[in-house]
């Protein structure tokens, strides 16, 4: 199997040493009385609204995690131990999806009556954290969350050597990955960019024609749009010039997906540069 390669591997390697070789400094270091890894906070409180560039961000704040502090011990074990995986993937060249990480990482410490991860949700946190104490974002330290996200419309995308053509996806549509970075525009003919929030109103357009006759790029995005269809989003609206309209139900909910488009969450606030796209406008839709 070929390896995959990112362009940031190099990069991300080196920011993954650089973790690692911190902690090694504190142990051989005999003044050092603990070990310590800090990490930006994500909480609200140190989440700012940048009106000049209308999207979300990450102050300044950090938090310390001791591996000598109780409290500390477990999430620093488990900071670790994703880190060193991640680095053994990027090395490899291989990538592996994040529910695969914490079935791999998963088992009960010898000596103790305790697993190194619970649940899903912790190394879910970890892997965040990970990308805030390197600024290596998921992609680089090449993990994946499934699909979520379907396309359709007058496009054809370059994925690693193969075309894949908008316009003939039948009903299903293009499956929109959890990476797509790599993506390159090989052509466009369509004037706008469409997303849509329900599945259902996806296939009604869909059935429709309304992408062949509007020349629209139409994403379903199934509810609370994935990091990958936010990121293509993004993509595509930079990159080729088209303008975002957002179609989701008139409630509030459906207002929240489209400030996540538009300004970011503020669990991703770190990457709302690359998620977010502020010149997105809504379509609202009452029943």
């Amino acid at each position: 199997m070929p390896k995959k390669e990112f362009e940031n591997d190099e990069r991300t390697v080196e920011r993954l040493k650089h973790l690692g070789q911190k902690i090694k400094k504190q142990l051989e270091d005999p003044e050092e009385g603990d070990l310590t890894i800090e990490t930006k906070v994500r909480s609200k409180s140190n989440v700012e609204y940048d009106r000049e560039k209308g999207r979300l961000s990450l102050g300044d704040s950090y938090s310390t995690r001791k591996f000598l502090n109780i409290s500390h011990a477990r999430k620093f074990m488990q900071t670790l131990m994703v880190a060193s995986k991640t680095k053994e993937l990027v090395e490899r060249g291989r990538t592996a999806s994040i529910r695969e990480i914490y079935y791999q990482l998963k088992h009960s410490v010898p000596g103790l009556d305790e697993n190194t991860f619970d649940d899903q949700d912790e190394s879910n946190n970890v892997v965040v954290d990970i990308e805030t104490a390197t600024g290596a974002i998921r992609e680089d330290l090449h993990l994946f969350a499934e699909p979520k996200g379907r396309l359709f419309g007058p496009i054809k995308i370059n994925d690693s050597g193969d075309i894949i053509d908008g316009m003939n996806m039948g009903t299903s549509g293009m499956a929109i990955n959890s990476i797509v970075d790599h993506f390159e525009f090989v052509e466009c003919n369509a004037d706008k960019i469409l997303v849509v929030e329900t599945s259902a109103m996806v296939n009604r357009l869909v059935e429709e024609d309304f992408h062949k006759e509007q020349d629209a790029v139409i994403i379903g995005t199934g509810g609370q749009p994935a990091r990958g269809a936010r990121r293509l989003i993004n993509m595509m609206h930079n990159e080729l010039d088209l303008p975002v309209y957002v179609f989701t139900d008139g409630d509030p909910w459906g207002y929240y997906i489209y400030s996540v488009l538009k300004s970011g969450s503020m669990s991703l606030a770190f990457q709302s540069d690359r998620l977010a796209t502020p010149e997105a406008r809504l379509i609202g839709m009452t029943m």
